[in-house]
C-alpha cells in the first residue's frame, strides 16, 4: 500500500507572511503621497483632549 504524503497547508509563504517587504513599502508611500510635508503654525490647532488652553509664543 501507498501511503498519502500530507500536503502541507496548502497556501503559499504570502499567505502566512503578509506581503513583500517591497510591496508594503510602496503601499505606505502610497498612502502618504496626499498628506502635507509642512505646515504653518498658524493652521495649528490645539486637540480636543490637549491640556495646554494657551501657548508662548516666543517660546515656540
Amino acid at each position: 500500500m501507498v501511503t498519502k504524503k500530507p500536503k502541507g497547508l496548502g497556501r503559499g509563504l504570502e499567505a502566512l507572511l503578509g506581503p513583500k517587504v517591497a510591496e508594503a513599502v510602496e503601499q505606505a508611500q502610497a498612502a502618504d503621497a496626499g498628506l502635507p510635508s509642512s505646515l504653518r503654525l498658524d493652521d495649528m490647532v490645539p486637540g480636543m483632549y490637549q491640556p495646554r488652553t494657551r501657548m508662548d509664543e516666543g517660546a515656540l
